[in-house]
């Protein structure tokens, strides 16, 4: 029986983060003959989404943070929705007993596993989170085990100092790969090995297994239409009031990222869980996101979609559309609003795509840990 430990943000109150957790480390358990477990790393500092955050920089902070700190619905809202991952955290995910709180911690307990996996979501993305656990990289400690990356992401540009930090912690591991194809194609050149690229960790499951851990909200009843927007692009507000439009006596549910109703949707919380997430976007009608992992079960689950993506971060989004043969799908123009709502995805060809990457994928991970075939 072969052990191995997945490390990543798995603590983030971030949808895409705990859910990309627990398909990698599921998907590893379920290999035959293995054993995998999420090495519980829950740095105090480093809090992921779990404080609010009040900004008193320019008159627009000052106003923003003023109606975050009135709305004690939206903060009352943003402490369930912790609940909630917590609960899913500690019930779902298959975690280490030990929990580490930083990187003098980990010792010798490393040493335990056959392997060490880390990624996937931002982890390498020095501009977010810097950070050597998620190199595997522990306090005088060098691990016996092997050291693999499955699908971290680095979708900024790099400084040279960042790029060189990357290349020296990158030296140990016997297998690299990253999310985007962009990405892993830059490294392989810069660290001089090769760096695969393969899919997001929550197309390792399909669907019937994202089923097994959702939950229904309550008081969300079908049909609905779904809105998920971390940007404030201006075509994100058009492809929801388009869609608002087109499907007039369908309930509008927005997943809430700022303190107030900004799309004038019926159904507007931020206390969504996990299980929750995972729900909303397999029983919407259509969603509109611009989340790289929203659109990414958008996808698994073959909805009719819209992706706005930010400007400066629209690379992983890009990647996954191209992978998955429906590009028209990332929302650049008003004429693309028509045009997608116009038409349907075709999703014959985009799972034949994604199977194909899929397989890719996890030869990858399975060849990286010596799992037979």
């Amino acid at each position: 029986m072969k052990k191995f430990g997945v490390l990543t943000t798995n603590r983030a109150i971030n949808y895409g983060a705990v859910l990309q957790c627990f398909a990698v480390s599921k998907k590893i358990d379920g290999f035959d003959n293995v054993e995998c477990e999420v090495i519980d790393y829950a740095p105090p500092k480093k809090t992921y989404g779990r404080t609010i955050s009040y900004k008193f920089k320019s008159i627009k902070d000052i106003a923003y943070s003023t109606i975050l700190f009135l709305n004690k619905k939206y903060r009352s809202g943003h402490a369930k929705k912790i609940e909630g991952f917590d609960d899913f955290i500690e019930n779902t995910l298959n975690q280490s007993k030990k929990t580490y709180v930083k990187i003098g911690d980990f010792g010798d307990d490393v040493n335990q596993y056959d392997a060490l996996v880390c990624g996937s979501d931002q982890i390498w993305n020095l501009n977010i989170i810097d950070d050597p656990v998620f190199f595997l990289e522990f306090d005088k400690i060098t691990p016996k085990t092997k050291k693999v990356a499955y699908a971290p992401s680095i979708t900024e540009a790099m400084n040279a100092e960042q790029v060189e930090k990357i290349k020296t912690r990158t030296q140990g591991f016997s297998a690299l790969s990253m999310r985007e194809r962009e990405s892993a194609e830059t490294y392989t050149k810069l660290i001089g090995k090769e760096v695969k690229n393969v899919l997001d960790p929550v197309f390792l499951l399909n669907e019937e297994e994202w089923m097994q851990i959702e939950e229904k909200p309550k008081n969300i009843e079908k049909p609905f239409i779904l809105s998920y927007g971390l940007v404030s692009d201006p075509l994100f507000k058009d492809c929801v009031a388009s869609l608002k439009e087109k499907y007039k006596g369908t309930k509008h549910v927005d997943l809430q990222v700022r303190p107030f109703n900004k799309y004038n949707a019926d159904i507007c919380t931020n206390e969504f869980s996990p299980a929750n997430f995972v729900w909303l976007f397999r029983n919407a009608e259509y969603t509109c996101t611009s989340s790289f992992h929203g659109t990414c079960f958008s996808l698994i689950f073959n909805k009719k979609f819209m992706s706005v993506p930010a400007r400066d971060r629209s690379l992983r989004i890009e990647n996954i559309l191209e992978i998955a043969g429906i590009k028209n799908r990332h929302i650049t123009t008003v004429e693309g609003i028509k045009t997608a709502i116009e038409t349907n995805p075709d999703f014959e060809k985009s799972n034949n795509l994604l199977a194909i990457s899929k397989k890719d994928s996890l030869d990858y991970l399975k060849n990286a840990l010596n799992i037979e075939v």
